[in-house]
């Protein structure tokens, strides 16, 4: 340990699990409160974590799983959960670089033994929310955030669509998405009633390979569908040409389960995730079309009552037509 000699006493905790006995544990802090922590042999470490912003009195927690996976918590003084990030896949010898303020901006750095980064950046996270990372066995990554309120960002690509420096932004709206209060939204154009569920998000990326593909989901409460079907709800993204939000697909898939098809859209109402097969990123909403409310209220009349009365007298005076037509061919 180092590093501790003119620090405040209890300026951090650092919790480590899930260690073999007899493994090494280098822990080293400096004056800017970065912490750093080197667990197993130093030339080939079964785990590097660099934690940056924890303020005094905070707790750090890492985690070795059995199945190679980590985990990093950081909670600050207060007993609040500033950071959490589980990862998965990353295989020998992993480095995790987490950086946060009191803002909500948290940036994750992953790195593999063979110098592959992966980075997850969120700008305005809600207090409390949970990241997670995997690589599977195809080298395809899945980037995944969860956020108190019950709200779900995935992001999942195939090996051939990703460099060996990949980046993820995630800017969330400061109102509704970090307000479970004020989850259905006004002000989103191109939505039936300009209203979206669970407000908007905006992703970027770094990284994508020409003609990626990926999958990107979204998560809607079942207490947000007061009066509507969640069959009919589908990720929009904002067109910045015509100011409105559109389908983030062109071929609506309707209920099925997400295809890995470029420009396939559609929900899942099974596990509340609406979902969109993209090859580039911006702002998205869940939504309903106002096309859809169109075709299922139209009665091409203003004033059905009205127009149901006008039906009942002309029928007579239709009637006669029709047979004046009859005698008239007749003949």
């Amino acid at each position: 340990i180092s590093g501790f000699a003119d620090l405040v006493n209890d300026q951090v905790d650092v919790m480590v699990g899930g260690l073999d006995a007899g493994t090494m544990v280098e822990l080293t802090t400096d004056d800017a409160g970065t912490t750093m922590l080197v667990i197993g042999d130093g030339d080939a470490p079964d785990l590097t974590v660099e934690v940056s912003g924890a303020e005094q009195g905070s707790e750090i927690d890492v985690s070795l799983g059995d199945n190679g996976g980590q985990t990093l918590t950081v909670v600050d003084g207060s007993g609040t959960q500033a950071l959490s990030v589980s990862i998965a896949g990353l295989g020998d010898s992993p480095q995790i670089d987490a950086s946060f303020d009191s803002d909500g901006d948290q940036t994750i750095v992953m790195t593999d033994a063979d110098g592959s980064s992966y980075s997850l950046a969120l700008n305005a996270v809600p207090t409390g929310a949970e990241l997670s990372f995997n690589t599977l066995a195809d080298d395809s990554v899945e980037f995944e955030v969860f956020d108190p309120a019950g709200d779900d960002i995935g992001v999942s690509l195939g090996a051939s669509n990703v460099f060996g420096t990949f980046g993820l932004t995630v800017t969330y709206d400061d109102d509704p998405a970090t307000s479970a209060t004020a989850r259905v939204a006004p002000g989103f154009p191109g939505l039936d009633d300009e209203q979206s569920y669970g407000g908007s998000v905006t992703i970027a990326t770094t990284g994508m390979t020409t003609n990626s593909v990926a999958t990107l989901e979204l998560t809607y409460l079942d207490s947000d569908l007061t009066g509507i079907s969640e069959s009919d709800l589908r990720l929009h993204q904002f067109n910045a040409t015509s100011g409105e939000y559109e389908p983030a697909g062109e071929t609506d898939q309707g209920g099925r389960a997400a295809t890995g098809v470029l420009g396939d859209y559609g929900v899942g109402t099974a596990d509340n995730q609406v979902w969109a097969e993209v090859d580039s990123f911006g702002t998205f909403a869940i939504g309903i079309a106002k096309a859809v409310q169109a075709e299922t209220t139209s009665t091409g009349c203003g004033n059905s009552g009205l127009c149901g009365t006008l039906g009942f007298f002309c029928l007579p005076f239709c009637m006669l037509g029709l047979a004046g037509m009859k005698r008239s061919i007749r003949r």
